[in-house]
């Protein structure tokens, strides 16, 4: 990139249900007091987001970590060399998945893997060390980011936006503090979408008399008559009868029982 007037640099967002690749570019020389204006161009074509999304769990890849990742960096790789583009610095956020489900060492273990196929492609990215290029950012991390990517670019004018994210294994809640002007951000790990409805599902499966028994397991959560999938670990599955109060009611208890386990101070 020596002597261009744009800057590249590529992110993985290894979240607990997907990996996805992207590719960011800004210009290396602005005014000074010039906003920079960091824009992302890749993918952005139907056939590049699906070519640069990676199908299920970081957390659950370490054994097939090749298999998994290279497609794609290698339609990152693709787009890159069509703009004459090399030593992209390349890194790897891994998020609420792997916070959840996996201890430091086992962490650890994946993000080595993951490094490991990056370096395939070293001609086209800079992948530095594994412990520098690849980890697993903390929840707070995680909010503040998604906090300032909604609003960056707004003037101080401007309306500030408050997040509320859900992705599959945790919950970001990220806004500003008036008096202070600054942001407050809140993660839960553990009240993801997915990881949500596993607890839900479990205590599905506990009032319908465990996994041993059988019958009908009745979820309001889902449209009346639509079957599930079985229950992790068991071969029941759950009918739906479409009860949105009740599923309400069975989220807000979710809720408040997982806060009052993990000590939040704020829990009404």
């Amino acid at each position: 990139m020596t002597g261009s007037p744009t800057s590249y640099a590529a992110i993985i967002d290894a979240g607990s249900t997907s990996s996805r690749l992207f590719v960011y570019q800004w210009q290396s020389e602005i005014g000074l007091g010039e906003p920079l204006n960091i824009q992302k161009v890749f993918p952005s074509t139907p056939a590049e987001k699906k070519a640069a999304e990676a199908d299920g769990g970081i957390q659950h890849k370490g054994n097939v970590m090749a298999e998994y990742l290279r497609p794609a960096l290698l339609a990152g790789h693709t787009f890159l060399r069509q703009r004459n583009v090399t030593n992209v610095p390349l890194y790897l956020l891994a998020t609420g998945g792997m916070r959840e489900q996996l201890s430091e060492d086992e962490q650890n273990v994946v993000l080595r893997a993951a490094h490991r196929v990056t370096t395939s492609f070293r001609n086209t990215y800079a992948v530095g060390r594994w412990n520098n290029n690849a980890r697993v950012i903390p929840g707070s991390v995680e909010g503040l980011y998604g906090w300032v990517a909604l609003n960056y670019g707004r003037g101080a004018e401007e309306q500030i936006s408050g997040l509320l994210e859900i992705g599959g294994a945790s919950m970001q809640i990220a806004y500003k503090v008036p008096k202070a002007q600054l942001s407050k951000e809140r993660t839960r790990d553990g009240f993801g979408a997915d990881s949500t409805q596993r607890r839900m599902l479990a205590g599905l499966l506990e009032e319908a008399g465990g996994p041993d028994e059988t019958g009908i397991i009745r979820n309001p959560c889902l449209p009346i008559g639509q079957v599930s999938l079985a229950i992790e670990g068991t071969n029941r599955t759950t009918v739906g009868t479409g009860e949105f109060s009740t599923c309400l009611k069975l989220a807000q208890g979710i809720l408040k029982d997982g806060l009052a386990t993990r000590h939040h101070p704020f829990l009404p």
